[in-house]
Parts: C-alpha cells; sequence; structure tokens
C-alpha cells in the first residue's frame, strides 16, 4: 500500500493497519485450492472481517483529514452478500469499525 506524501501521518497509519489485514487473509488462503475446496460463506464472512474494518477505519481517518465537519461513517461500505454478520457482537478499537451494518 502507498500513500500521497501529503497525506497525514494518521491515514499512513490506517494504510498500513488496511494492508497488514489484506495480507494476512493473502497469507491464510495461499496454501488453500479454493477451486477444489472453496470457503464457506461463514469462512469467508470471518476472513473478511478484519479487512473490511480496517477498510472503514482507512476511510474514516481520511475523511478527518478532510475536515472535522466530516463525521465517521457507520456503515458497512460493501462486500459480498450483503452485511456481515460477525461484526454484530466483535468489536474493534479502530474508528467507526465497532459493528457498521449495509445501509
Amino acid at each position: 500500500m502507498s500513500a500521497s506524501l501529503v497525506a497525514p501521518s494518521a491515514v499512513t497509519a490506517e494504510i498500513d493497519q488496511f494492508g497488514q489485514a489484506v495480507q494476512r487473509v493473502l497469507e491464510v488462503t495461499t496454501g488453500a485450492d479454493t477451486t477444489i475446496a472453496p470457503l464457506s460463506q461463514d469462512q469467508f464472512e470471518q476472513a473478511m472481517v478484519a479487512p473490511a474494518r480496517a477498510q472503514l477505519a482507512l476511510v474514516n481517518a481520511m475523511r478527518r483529514s478532510v475536515g472535522r465537519k466530516q463525521g465517521p461513517l457507520s456503515t458497512w461500505l460493501g462486500g459480498a452478500n450483503g452485511s456481515p454478520p460477525h461484526w454484530k457482537t466483535t468489536q474493534s478499537g479502530h474508528d467507526g469499525a465497532g459493528g457498521p451494518q449495509q445501509a
């Protein structure tokens, strides 16, 4: 992941967190042959929780960087088959990432 040289440090930190979350998913799935044994819907949703939270935290950091009047997003940004049910009970320390639902 990369950022503009003028991105605030809070944004670059969230870019790094997002990159790390995606990298963890890639590392876990690299050894799996999903053409033979695809992930179940539940496995896929579980794998995508951390990257989705990191994405929302990154978007909120970007929004804050353009003005404090930009409130944090509290809705799911998208993904496969609607809202992630695992977000209903799992909390995170990242801004805006403690359980958003798809609008």
